[in-house]
């Protein structure tokens, strides 16, 4: 049954994704206002996810955010923008029509204030959008993206990356039923050089630096606080990171 369920709902979510790409007036309208001065404004309308769920597909927040966008060699700035995390896909708000960019003339995009850069496929490289959290000789990046799942149980929160009060929690006679909702999963990469590597602990950061700075690079990540229980990966990787360059200087 649950089976069964899944497969039913991915048909629904693959059919609405295929008449998302009719024409809608609005875009239309909107793209013929804007003639041939944009290409920003002629990409493919996004789909709509029109089943029950919980969560968010997109990146962080279902909500767009201001940003800039370098996109077929043009900064566009004051543009609404957010990343479709499960389609891998840059999405901008344009008046309310939402519009995919291709992603062969995505440079960067910065977000409320982060910054996004997109990687082709490769050896170890996965294609994908990345936040880039320290940028430098070494960079460090971020990558989340969503995977639908259906699982019985309350996943608001850490399951789906935020706490939603609009969330939706079936309660059955026998307790919690089958929910559907985009599961947040996110992983941390160094960028050297044009090689990504992926890291999933401090200590991997650590032995990419240099054995002959790393007692000085210990000595500074005590004197910042980064040596702490309580600090995450994100916040050690860029943290480390910043101490190797000012060494290296």
């Amino acid at each position: 049954m649950r089976k069964h369920l899944l497969i039913t709902l991915l048909l629904t979510l693959t059919c609405f994704i295929a008449s998302a790409q009719q024409e809608c007036p609005e875009l239309v309208e909107y793209q013929q206002a804007a003639g041939q001065k944009s290409m920003l404004y002629r990409g493919m309308l996004s789909p709509q996810y029109r089943f029950v769920y919980n969560g968010t597909f997109y990146v962080e927040r279902p909500e767009f955010e201001s940003g800039q966008i370098m996109y077929n060699g043009r900064l566009y700035t004051d543009v609404l923008l957010n990343i479709d995390a499960c389609r891998n896909v840059l999405v901008v708000n344009l008046g309310g029509v939402c519009v995919d960019t291709e992603t062969e003339y995505v440079e960067y995009a910065i977000i409320g204030g982060r910054r996004y850069i997109h990687l082709r496929e490769g050896k170890n490289k996965p294609e994908a959008y990345f936040e880039v959290l320290h940028q430098g000789e070494m960079s460090f990046l971020k990558r989340v993206y969503k995977i639908y799942s259906v699982q019985s149980g309350d996943h608001n929160g850490e399951d789906i990356g935020y706490y939603d009060p609009k969330y939706k929690s079936r309660i059955g006679e026998n307790g919690p039923e089958v929910e559907c909702f985009f599961a947040r999963k996110c992983s941390y990469y160094i960028l050297r050089e044009g090689s990504l590597q992926k890291v999933t602990s401090k200590g991997a950061i650590l032995k990419m630096a240099d054995k002959s700075i790393r007692a000085e690079i210990k000595k500074m990540a005590v004197q910042r606080g980064l040596d702490g229980g309580n600090i995450s990966l994100e916040q050690y990787g860029a943290g480390i990171l910043r101490c190797m360059e000012e060494i290296r200087r």
